[in-house]
Order: C-alpha cells, then structure tokens, then sequence
C-alpha cells in the first residue's frame, strides 16, 4: 500500500484503498468506451469541472484515442477537508504520439461519512476569491503574484463585457491557471493538439496559460477575451452553434479597450486585406472543427471585423439582439434578416464595400500627403 505523506492511520488504510478503487473504477470505464461510468467517478458538486470532464471523456472516446490509462504514481496524503490528494499520471496515443499529463489530483468523499471517493480535479494550492463580482481564480504555487494581478484587473474586465455585451453572468467566473500549454490542451482533451493561450467553453471555468512576470497590461487582453466568451454565452443555449468566427469575433469586442493596437488601425488592416482579396469565405471559417481550423486567423480577425462592423452601423443593442437570436436558435442568416433587415449575403457586400472604401480612402490619403510634401 502507498503511504500518506500526512493524516491520520485510518485514512492511510482505508481512504488511499477507496482512491485506488475509484482509479481503477475510472480506468474500467474508459476500456469499454463508457462514458456515464466515468462520469460517476466525477465530483458532480463542481458542475464546472463535471462538465469539463464529460467533454474530455466523450471528445477522447469519439476521436479514437487511445491506451487512455490513469496511474497514481507517488504516495497520497490527506487533504485539510478531508479529501486525499494524490500525484497521478494520464497516458495515451492520439494519431501515433504518446503524450502524458503528471499532476496532484484531488479525490473526496461523495457524502460526510461516505467511503466512497470521486474525482475532484487537480489539487490547485492557491485560490484566491474575489467578491464582487464573484470570481475565484486557482492556480499552483509559484502563481501568487499573477493570480494577484488576476484578481485585480478581472473584476472591472468582468464590468466592461457586461456593459458591452448586455448581459451578465449567471455563476461564479472560474479562473484556471496552468503552467504550460501542454497542460492547458491536456485539461481541454487528450485529442486536442492545437497551441493556445486561453480557453473557455459554455459552464467550464476560464483556462489560462500563466506566464512568469506578467503584468495587468499584459494579461488583460488575454483574460478580457475569455470574459467575453463567458459574457457571451448568456445569448442563450445556442449561441454555441454561431459561427465560429462570430464568437471570436465578439470576444475580440470585448478585448479591444485592452489591445495595444487601436481598434481604427486594426480595421484598416482588414480592409487592406479585403481591398486585396485576401479575404476568407465565411462558410470557411464558421465551423471550429472543420476547415477554419486551416484560416484560423482570419477567424479572429475577419470575425472581429465583421462583429465591429455591424456595431458601428447598426448600433450595439441591435448587434447584441443579432447575437441574441442566434443563442435561441436563429441561423446567421435569419438572424441578419430579423434584426439587421437583411439576409447576411446583403452584410457580407455592405462589410466588403465599406472596407474597400476604406483602404481605398487611406491610399488617398497617403497620397495626398506625399504630394503635399
């Protein structure tokens, strides 16, 4: 038997035997591809981590991923709550590559008394609360100082998406700090294999990539981004089948006051774009799974064009209800048609035009200041 680092006799033989049953529990369900078995080894108190991890088991079993296993691989010991924490190591093979993802992981007991123990998520170290708004940021230890700059700038970002957006939030805004991408990617799914700095789905807490010596100029963007998402949701339920690039693209809104490039310039750099015919199409960048994986930075930028562009001509609260009729199900199209008064193909040449104008009318400009000198 693997012995506690700390904590009373009767939890080191009788709480590590009930973790090793759980992991072994969880293991037998991943062979048979059983994903509601899995589920029941998952502490469903947390609804934020329950639902991060049925997307991770359905994504890993859908995309065929595989020799998925969980080890304890270092002694437990116990936790102030009761709960016992213990290092284990996630293995796999996705497309002909090993990976592995090592962490401290934290089990519970089900009920008070109970001998049963689930899945509680990593074992953070530090967690910080934030009051008004509600936020609680987690991270390792050795992240104080950035979950200190977190908690400092996220309450008015949290403020600002509102106010833009024109909704709130419904729970506690959950900050998830990790140390490298890796982790970030492995938290998300073992089948995901695409770089990223921040990430956040629909009742999942906001991921983050921590960086050393970061400053609130320099995370802001990055967690002004993410709020958004989280803002967004609230459209509604179906705001999650929009186009890709239009949630990019509201998210990039939200951003904006934080981004060192102003908003004029970086319009202006679409537009040249567009001017060019370097645009994308927007069917290619609206499916997050398909082929806007391959135009990825059009998705955010092109999207944010075109988000910006029907606030600036239609006016925010009319981009808000836009966006709102595609959370209770409406197409782009339909939703276009509803609230903006036309089909989205009419958008797509009233955006195209307007920023050939203005590329066009910056080239005029230029040149009209060189002749001038």
């Amino acid at each position: 038997m693997r012995g506690l680092g700390t904590g009373a006799l009767v939890c080191a033989s009788v709480c590590a035997a009930q973790v090793d049953r759980t992991v072994d529990a969880m293991n037998r369900a991943i062979e048979r591809g059983d994903s509601g078995a899995y589920m029941l080894c998952v502490d469903a108190r947390d609804h934020q981590l329950a639902h991060e991890q049925r997307a991770w088991i359905n994504d890993a079993i859908e995309r065929g991923v595989g020799d998925l296993r969980i080890e304890i691989v270092g002694p437990e010991r116990a936790g102030d709550d009761g709960s016992v924490v213990a290092p284990i190591r996630v293995s796999w093979v996705y497309k002909g590559r090993a990976e592995s993802s090592a962490y401290d992981a934290r089990f519970a007991p089900f009920a008070g008394g109970s001998d049963v123990y689930v899945y509680s998520g990593r074992d953070w170290g530090v967690e910080r609360w934030v009051e008004s708004p509600r936020i609680r940021i987690l991270g390792g230890v050795g992240r104080e100082d950035l979950i200190e700059v977190l908690a400092e700038v996220t309450p008015g970002i949290v403020r600002v998406a509102q106010e833009e957006l024109g909704r709130e939030l419904d729970d506690v805004l959950v900050i998830k700090v990790y140390d490298t991408v890796d982790e970030i990617r492995h938290s998300i799914s073992p089948a995901y294999t695409d770089p990223l700095s921040g990430w956040n789905e629909p009742d999942e807490s906001i991921k983050i990539l921590g960086r050393d010596g970061t400053t609130p100029d320099r995370v802001s963007a990055l967690v002004a981004h993410e709020v958004g998402h989280g803002v967004s949701f609230m459209y509604g339920e179906s705001i999650i089948d929009a186009p890709w690039w239009s949630l990019e693209g509201i998210a990039e809104i939200v951003s904006d006051p934080y981004k060192d490039t102003g908003a004029q310039e970086r319009q202006l750099g679409v537009a040249r774009l567009v001017s060019r015919g370097e645009r994308r199409d927007w069917d290619d960048l609206a499916d997050f799974r398909g082929a806007a994986m391959n135009h990825v930075r059009f998705v955010y930028t092109q999207g944010w064009s075109m988000v910006r562009f029907v606030g600036d001509e239609f006016g925010r609260d009319a981009r808000n209800a836009w966006f709102a009729r595609m959370g209770e199900g409406a197409t782009i199209d339909e939703a276009s048609r509803e609230v903006l008064g036309m089909w989205f193909d009419e958008l797509d040449l009233e955006w195209t035009r307007a920023m050939r104008e203005m590329a066009l009318a910056h080239e005029d400009d230029r040149e009209s200041g060189s002749a001038d000198e």
